[in-house]
């Protein structure tokens, strides 16, 4: 997905112009080794200063795009990228992200046993707990913000 807004060479006589764009909810996959980019904002080598008052969250991210999950080119404005999930309980990878964004806090899944270690005696047992609902702040989210957030990946 590419979005962009042109103020150069021709376009500088009647510049484009886009603000306040939001980008939520979806699953961002690599389907193609030709997919570069999941996000790109601006134009490559262009130094456009648009879009601006760009927002990215509660989307997924598989990690699986040659160069970037998100690309900000533009000369105008951060990304706010914050929860979003990037494949890994981690966040994103130095790989995934290009430009002025921000992405922390990341979405964080986190899963706790209790007790953590159990004996094979076939009696011992164990209760596993799975939080989807929390961010790398530890700040608990609101499911109905995380739409299709969590990408259910089948063995």
């Amino acid at each position: 997905m590419q979005i962009k807004a042109r103020d150069d060479s021709s376009y500088s006589a009647t510049p484009a112009t886009l603000q306040n764009v939001t980008i939520k909810h979806n699953e961002f996959v690599s389907s193609s080794t030709e997919q570069t980019v999941a996000i790109r904002f601006g134009e490559t080598g262009a130094g456009n200063s648009g879009p601006t008052g760009l927002e990215v969250h509660y989307n997924s991210f598989d990690g699986g795009f040659d160069e970037y999950a998100i690309r900000n080119e533009t000369t105008g404005g951060k990304v706010n990228a914050t929860n979003n999930y990037w494949g890994s309980p981690d966040g994103p990878t130095s790989g995934q992200i290009s430009g002025d964004v921000t992405y922390d806090p990341y979405l964080q899944p986190r899963v706790t046993a209790s007790p953590t270690t159990i004996t094979a005696d076939g009696e011992t047992t164990s209760t596993i707990t799975a939080n989807l609902l929390t961010n790398s702040n530890g700040e608990e989210l609101d499911a109905d913000d995380l739409g299709p957030v969590y990408a259910y990946k089948s063995p």
